[in-house]
């Protein structure tokens, strides 16, 4: 079986090594010889080995079994299994012996099929941990139980968040108005205001990350000064201290940087919490190259690692498979999500988070993100004023008329002439007709869903049969649905999402209309 998915496709190994990676039974292959090929992470979890200190030793001296009702050692499981003659398969209930001796009942040993001509490729060992039936049903109920508070710790979490927030920006801009006769104050109020609404905003992509879709909008990126800046702000009123070691030479990664920023800040908050106060914790960065097996579920490639150790109370063996799972919860304190959401987010990075602990001592968790080859873009410094002039007609279709009242305001202080429509299909009707009468939109910013009209999605496509040039921006709320991360797929030109500062429009519409007039004076 694996030598023909490797045969049929250079990833084959890779997708069949991520496939057992999400099966939450232990499996552990190992070769006709008797030698360990691989590990995925749950067998990591009960045999207590990583797969990479694994790989190559006798599976004797890695998995120790023994009967749970004999207390028989089991010397050799691959041996064991071979000799059943019809269906080889180990049966009954067992018992394994961790690295450390811990013991987990186990069931269902694994089975070692051959091909058509009798030829031995593999042996599969495939158990997970066994429980009495009342046991699991009072098991289950329990997780219910813990999943209910932590949906309420999490509603409360939220609650509380967002009333801050609100706290600071109705505060501000009240205060704001009393100091309208004092323009330094009026304009520090504003500031502290957008700067609370931006908390908002960061609050709305860590639920935004559970909904379907999720794909993140990469670019090649500079994560250095990111990484700092991220884990010095999640730190910020805590005691505990942030040791940093990122080389000066560390690769650009391919990520995007509002969720990286997110996995980072939830991997140093949950490592802060496990922390003693006044303690500290180590963050460090390093490129590297990963080759097939090294860590499983990547491919191979270069990659860069964030890692972030802690020297706090360490996680429980038990509890080191199931840390990245929604709503798991260990301590009183946290909604569940921080952990899963980072986990969340790397994946669909195409990179993986890995856990070490050991209790007592601490912990580390190993970010893996594919590093990028292209050169990194520049990040335009912040500007108090905004500069950029534009010129020309721009079309703006949004079914909320306060985002299209905003939107005006901000493209008529750049110098735009702004049109706006609630619906796709009148937005098609007004870009016919201006085009028709020799006043043509520059561009277009469409939202991307209206619940009760055609939104962006549809309006795109009968805007490409009747404009192939026309320039079209696709705006949501809903940053992380697949059209806002592959929006040229879907015929746009460029993405803006919700919510966004001038400046943040300003810089879209300036590149997007220098590409066009370049190709313009290409055309002569």
């Amino acid at each position: 079986m694996i030598d023909s998915m490797t045969k049929s496709s250079p990833s084959g190994m890779d997708l069949f090594t991520g496939a057992l990676e999400l099966i939450r039974d232990a499996i552990v292959i190992v070769d006709s010889g008797g030698r360990i090929l691989f590990l995925n992470r749950m067998a990591e979890t009960l045999c207590g080995w990583r797969s990479y200190e694994a790989i190559g030793r006798p599976v004797t001296s890695v998995l120790k079994m023994v009967h749970a009702d004999t207390h028989q050692v089991i010397e050799d499981p691959v041996k064991s299994l071979l000799q059943e003659s019809q269906s080889p398969t180990l049966r009954g209930k067992l018992v394994l012996l961790s690295k450390d001796n811990t013991e987990f009942p186990i069931s269902d040993g694994g089975s070692a099929p051959r091909t058509k001509g009798g030829r031995l490729t593999a042996v599969y060992l495939i158990f997970r941990q066994w429980v009495d039936s009342a046991i699991q049903m009072d098991d289950n109920k329990a997780i219910l139980t813990s999943h209910m508070e932590a949906i309420g710790a999490l509603a409360g979490g939220i609650a509380h968040d967002f009333n801050n927030v609100l706290t600071a920006v109705v505060g501000n801009l009240s205060l704001a108005r009393m100091h309208l006769t004092d323009p330094e104050k009026t304009r520090g109020r504003l500031e502290q205001a957008e700067r609370a609404s931006l908390r908002a905003r960061d609050i709305s992509r860590q639920l935004l990350t559970f909904a379907k879709g999720g794909a993140p909008i990469k670019t090649a990126t500079c994560i250095g000064e990111p990484i700092k800046a991220t884990a010095s702000q999640a730190l910020h009123e805590t005691t505990v201290r942030c040791e940093f070691e990122i080389p000066d030479d560390l690769w650009p990664a391919e990520v995007d940087i509002g969720q990286f920023n997110l996995a980072i800040r939830n991997l140093v908050t949950y490592s802060a919490q496990s922390t003693q106060t006044h303690g500290k914790i180590e963050v460090s960065a390093a490129n590297v190259t990963l080759t097939r097996g090294m860590i499983p579920g990547l491919r191979p490639g270069i990659y860069v690692r964030v890692s972030v150790r802690d020297y706090g109370q360490g996680i429980a063996p038990q509890h080191l498979a199931r840390i990245f799972e929604p709503y798991f919860i260990t301590r009183k304190t946290g909604s569940g999500l921080g952990l899963a959401t980072a986990y969340s987010v790397i994946r669909r990075h195409e990179g993986t988070i890995t856990a070490e602990s050991i209790i007592d001592r601490g912990s580390t968790f190993h970010i893996f993100v594919p590093a990028s080859q292209k050169a990194p873009e520049r990040e335009e410094p912040p500007t108090e004023k905004l500069t950029h002039r534009g010129a020309g007609r721009i079309l703006i279709m949004d079914d909320e008329a306060d985002v299209r009242l905003v939107a005006t305001d901000m493209l008529e202080l750049m110098g735009y002439e702004v049109d706006t429509t609630p619906d796709g299909a009148q937005a098609l009707q007004l870009y016919n007709t201006a085009k028709r009468i020799g006043k043509p939109y520059a561009a277009v910013i469409f939202d991307l869903t209206v619940p009760a009209g055609m939104g962006g999605k549809e309006a795109i496509v009968k805007l490409r049969e009747i404009d192939p040039g026309a320039k079209a921006i696709v705006s949501s709320g809903y940053s992380y649905d697949p059209v806002m991360a592959n929006f040229q797929e879907h015929g746009f030109d460029a993405v803006v999402p919700k919510p966004y500062k001038p400046e943040e429009l300003a810089r879209t519409l300036k590149n997007l209309l220098a590409i066009k007039q370049h190709r313009e004076l290409e055309s002569y």
